[in-house]
């Protein structure tokens, strides 16, 4: 499910998705929000984009580890054909910010947590993820692509939401 998890983050309320960028939501300071709960504002995980260059960004994901732990990813995305391209690194891993009870662990602390979650990435290591939006209702579902198959099994309700909305990432 971790593997699971990442891919999705790895890669809103608008009626339709901007094919030449599908992160122009960002570009406005929304986050996307995989797998949303409304009415308790909460999400699976929750990605935002800072742009980094020509149809390049880099993607902050924040991913529950548990119901008081959650990790902090960065990682580079670029817009491909109207997705959104990456690749899972267990580095983006050794190198993410784990945080229990919303409290950063130093970083000799968290090494262990880390190496797991970097270990249980490596059936996924080096395989290009593209994600591509499909309007559904004022949300979206984020359509998977890993080394070019499309993964319907992996399809994910997304809905872009304001950071002052409040949500929270739950397991």
């Amino acid at each position: 499910m971790l593997s699971g998890i990442f891919v999705v983050a790895a890669m809103g309320a608008s009626s339709a998705v901007d094919t030449a960028n599908p992160l122009a939501m960002a570009e406005k300071g929304q986050l996307q929000c995989y797998r949303p709960n409304v009415e308790q504002r909460t999400c699976q995980s929750i990605a935002s984009y800072q742009q980094a260059g020509l149809k390049a960004y880099d993607n902050k994901a924040i991913i529950p580890l548990s119901a008081s732990a959650a990790l902090e990813t960065h990682s580079p995305v670029t817009i491909k054909e109207g997705a959104v391209c990456g690749f899972i690194r267990g580095e983006d891993a050794l190198a993410g910010i784990l945080r229990v009870n919303g409290v950063i662990v130093d970083a000799e602390k968290a090494k262990p947590i880390l190496e797991r979650v970097a270990s249980a990435m490596i059936p996924m290591s080096d395989k290009e993820i593209c994600t591509k939006y499909e309007p559904k209702g004022s949300d979206f579902t984020a359509k998977i692509s890993i080394a070019g198959t499309y993964r319907p099994d992996q399809d994910v309700l997304v809905k872009w939401i304001n950071p002052a909305e409040g949500y929270t990432v739950t397991p």
